[in-house]
């Protein structure tokens, strides 16, 4: 007899909404207990079978493996970094500034070590062109908490919106 844990959920931080259309979704749940949950189901050796163990899962429903993984031009993963939390708090543009500046080194570092191997077609940013990027939070599924923006002041107004949300 094998017992095994399969969970049907969405682990989420803060609020996921649909703007005015629903304030929540079922199967949405808090991701820091449900993760804590998961954790001490399989310490008790119920292993989870549906959808992945703990580990890869935190790391995929988090998308803690893009900025990872962005840095290896055999995966085609766009240029990634992480914005604290904290210091679009303090100053989004500030925060716009620091995160623009580390995809420019990124770019550079990986067009340096790439070796040969291709990356993302056009993917990479001009000198003197309005840099275009993704703003996405993690933990974030179906396109909500997504924007797409182009130049530092707009990707400032998107990280400050994100991250002043209702409930997050």
């Amino acid at each position: 007899r094998t017992i095994v844990a399969l969970y049907f959920l969405w682990p989420i931080q803060g609020q996921q909404t649909y703007g005015d259309k629903l304030p929540c979704t079922a199967a949405y749940v808090d991701s820091v207990p449900f993760f804590d949950l998961v954790t001490r189901v399989e310490a008790c050796g119920i292993p989870t079978s549906w959808p992945h163990h703990s580990q890869l899962w935190r790391s995929l429903a988090s998308k803690d493996w893009v900025p990872t993984l962005c840095t290896m031009p055999k995966y085609h993963v766009p240029l990634t970094t992480r914005v604290p939390k904290s210091i679009i708090l303090v100053d989004p543009v500030r925060a716009a500034g620091f995160a623009l500046e580390a995809l420019w080194r990124l770019q550079a570092e990986r067009a340096s070590e790439a070796g040969g191997c291709p990356y993302p077609a056009n993917s990479d940013w001009l000198p003197g062109q309005e840099p275009a990027c993704v703003v996405k939070l993690g933990f974030s599924y179906e396109g909500v908490d997504v924007r797409m923006v182009e130049g530092e002041g707009r990707l400032a107004v998107a990280l400050q919106a994100l991250a002043t949300q209702p409930g997050y």
